[in-house]
This record gives C-alpha cells, sequence and structure tokens, in this order.
C-alpha cells in the first residue's frame, strides 16, 4: 500500500493532485491511502482501486467520494504513523492562486532575481531580470533588467553573501559600479514594465522573488497596491492551469528544459565580460521564457 498526502480541501485541486500521483504509480498501484487536513484537523482512509478495469478518473471519483464519507474517515489518525509524521511535518495548506482562462492569457512575465542573501528570513536583491513573454506571438517580445544596490548586510550574513557572490553570480554585494540605489525610479520602471491590472508574473522559486519584490517595496518606500502581496507564482501552478492536459511528469521535466535553454546571448552586459558560467538574472529569465515555449510546443504543435 502506498500514501498519498494530501493538503488541500479543495476537491478540484485534490482530484488533479491524485490524478498526478496515480499516473505515476501505474498499474501496479492496486491501494492507497489517502491522509488530507481538514483546516487543523487529519483525517486518512484507506481506498482499494482496481487499475486494471477502472479508468483513472473512476479511481480519483473513488477517492474522493471515500474521503468525504465521514463513515470512512478514522476518527483517530493519531494512531497511524503516516498520519502522525503528516500531521507533525506538513506545512499549512497552499492554495494555488487561480489564473484567467486560457484564452484570455497573452502576456506573462518570468521575473527572476539574483541575491545577495536568500534566507528564510531575508531575500536581499542584487539584480533583477524579466522576459515578457506572448503566448500569441510565441515569444519573448521585452526584457527588463537592472542591478539594485543591497545596501548593509544584516549581522551575521556577510560570509553568505560572499559565498554567492563567488560561487553563484558573481556580483559584488558592496562597492558595486553597476548597482543602483534610486530605489523609486527602480520600482517605477519594475511597475511600468510589468502591466495589466492583474498582470501574471511567474518564477521557479516563487518565495524568493516575491521576498525580493518586497524588499524594493520597502527600499522605495512605496505603499501603493502595485504587485499584491505573494504576486510572483510557481511555474508549476501556472503551466497545471494553463494546459491541464500536461503530465506531472512533463511539468517535473521543465527544470530540464530551463538548462538546455539557458543561452549566453541572453545574459546582461555584465555577466557578458568574463563571467560567462556564473547565474545572471536576465538569462534565467530568458530560459525560464523559453522553456515554456518548448513545452507548449513539443506538446501541442503550436
Amino acid at each position: 500500500m502506498s500514501t498519498i498526502m494530501v493538503e488541500n480541501m479543495d476537491k478540484k485541486y485534490n482530484a488533479q493532485a491524485l490524478r498526478d500521483f496515480l499516473a505515476l504509480a501505474g498499474a501496479k498501484q492496486t491501494k492507497v491511502k489517502v491522509i488530507y487536513r481538514n483546516e487543523t484537523s487529519l483525517g486518512f482512509a484507506a481506498v482499494w482501486l482496481n487499475t486494471t478495469n477502472e479508468s483513472l478518473d473512476e479511481q480519483i471519483r473513488k477517492i474522493n467520494t471515500t474521503l468525504w464519507d465521514d463513515k470512512y474517515v478514522t476518527a483517530r489518525p493519531h494512531e497511524d504513523k503516516d498520519a502522525k509524521w503528516f500531521g507533525k511535518n506538513a506545512k499549512p495548506p497552499r492554495v494555488i492562486p487561480p489564473i484567467p482562462p486560457r484564452d484570455e492569457i497573452d502576456e506573462v512575465y518570468f521575473i527572476d532575481f539574483e541575491m545577495a542573501v536568500s534566507t528564510s528570513r531575508d531575500q536581499i536583491p542584487l539584480e533583477i531580470g524579466i522576459a515578457k513573454f506572448s503566448f500569441k506571438q510565441n515569444q519573448t517580445i521585452d526584457t527588463y533588467h537592472t542591478f539594485i544596490e543591497p545596501g548593509r548586510m544584516p549581522y551575521g550574513l556577510h560570509k553568505t553573501a560572499e559565498f554567492s557572490r563567488a560561487n553563484i553570480h558573481g556580483i559584488p554585494y558592496q562597492e558595486f559600479s553597476w548597482a543602483r540605489d534610486d530605489y523609486v525610479e527602480i520600482w517605477n520602471e519594475l511597475t511600468s514594465f510589468v502591466t495589466g491590472p492583474h498582470p501574471i508574473m511567474i518564477a521557479k522559486d516563487p518565495k524568493a522573488e516575491n521576498g525580493c519584490i518586497e524588499w524594493l517595496r520597502e527600499a522605495a518606500q512605496q505603499k501603493g497596491e502595485q504587485f499584491q502581496k505573494d504576486a510572483v507564482m510557481d511555474i508549476g501552478d501556472f503551466l497545471i492551469q494553463y494546459q491541464p492536459t500536461l503530465t506531472n511528469e512533463q511539468i517535473q521535466s521543465f527544470n530540464k528544459i530551463i538548462g538546455k535553454s539557458l543561452d549566453a546571448s541572453d545574459k546582461c552586459e555584465y555577466h557578458k565580460e568574463e563571467r560567462e558560467w556564473f547565474h545572471c538574472a536576465k538569462e534565467d529569465a530568458c530560459a525560464n521564457a523559453k522553456a515554456i515555449q518548448k513545452l507548449i510546443n513539443q506538446q501541442y504543435n503550436i
């Protein structure tokens, strides 16, 4: 018997999570234990599946029926070792931000920051790169890039910043002539580039990118409503809604496609100057845009 952990009570999202799980499990999967979070409580149920005679949709319906039928859910999940682990280690329920219908989406923005420091508490940006991608034109139509003066490093983080400079992006966090400290102007440039009433900003690591945007908002002393909190969404969350027929395996392969999409010609001028092996925010943003182009084209021949 295998176990799947489901954290969201939204049935549509659960169905997609179960679909991905069962697709990966394949024909050998005959019994599944589903542990789910209901607000702050936990419940679990074991469900028998006939993968030979039942379609994937039938399996999902059976699991969902069991999940929401109280008589099938144990009253003492704490007695199950998997449920105990889940209750101790699982993160709070995560809500996937919705996107407009596919035919209403044209332009999206792939955003990437290179950071002096990225910890659970601090995301301090040094460089920002954005690629504006048009689905209708099937290409990147514009880019934005600049360097950011990070200011004084928090106590105890100088070694972290120096490690990042030497091993990740090659950008000095002190006395860097390319860096800008006109934060209000940078903010205005950002909000002028990323336009629309509800622009879709996408990143591989949205927590870091959202943290950098909040850092920049504070540095520019902006209190307006441009870019709501957590405005940048996860690239997988976007893909699963934009094209639901993509398999979990295809979405998981996205990182490999990104790696193959890196192109030194997309680097900023600083990183082109004998720093080609370092990460560049502009190149990474462009690679994300090219990767989604390849993924969609491969599947749908756009």
